[in-house]
């Protein structure tokens, strides 16, 4: 436990450290004062991954069988990683989160800067992650386990990008919706299947319902714009 306490020591300070870098770059550019909020969501997601980085990497031998597991799990844990430190930046730089497609834009047609594509970019790794892991609780969970440590930063880390700042209205479409039924219908399925008495299956459903949350969000500022 003291390896496990040390890397989520290590993520945390990490965490708070792009924090202090956003705050900065944004006062530099154009004079931006970061909020008690915005440094309170920068916490948040900073104590998320502090919490769970560890458990993480101590459940990914456990739960990888194969060389499948291992690519999917390691995924997993590289992407809670990237959101754990990324996020309390780009919330510090007042990125606004949008949909995935900003991110492969490839013609960069909107003109987007790196940092909104970035941020898009973690939503869209975000989606898929969660969304991968909640089909197969769905559809084949039998002797599957809920990577609720791993998959915890990441849903932290894009909710607080949402309540940060004002989703950006552009690109926001079908692939939102679909995340968020999916998102949602999968939430009410597997506690109703796993029984209420599996706390993991309440975290992971909890889980699904922060990004269906986040996604309808992305979905509303692209109704409002």
């Amino acid at each position: 436990w003291m390896a496990q306490a040390g890397a989520g020591a290590m993520l945390a300070i990490s965490a708070f450290g792009f924090a202090f870098y956003g705050a900065i770059r944004a006062r530099r550019a154009d004079g931006a004062t970061a909020t008690t909020m915005h440094w309170l969501l920068a916490a948040g997601v900073a104590l998320a991954g502090g919490m769970t980085f560890g458990a993480a990497l101590a459940a990914l031998p456990l739960e990888s069988l194969g060389w499948v597991g291992w690519t999917r799990n390691g995924a997993f844990v590289a992407l809670a990683l990237a959101v754990s430190v990324l996020a309390p930046g780009l919330l510090m730089r007042g990125v606004a989160l949008g949909s995935p497609a900003i991110a492969f834009d490839l013609r960069n047609t909107r003109q987007e800067t790196g940092k909104r594509r970035l941020a898009a970019l973690l939503l869209g790794l975000g989606m898929l992650a969660v969304g991968m892991a909640a089909l197969e609780l769905v559809f084949d969970p039998r002797y599957k386990d809920f990577p609720i440590y791993a998959l915890t930063p990441v849903v932290v880390g894009l909710v607080a990008l949402v309540l940060a700042r004002r989703p950006a209205a552009e690109g926001a479409g079908l692939t939102e919706k679909a995340g968020f039924w999916i998102l949602l219908l999968a939430a009410l399925y597997i506690p109703f299947n796993e029984t209420l008495r599996n706390w993991q299956a309440l975290w992971f459903s909890g889980l699904c319902l922060i990004l269906a949350f986040t996604l309808s969000r992305v979905l509303g500022g692209r109704a409002r714009g």
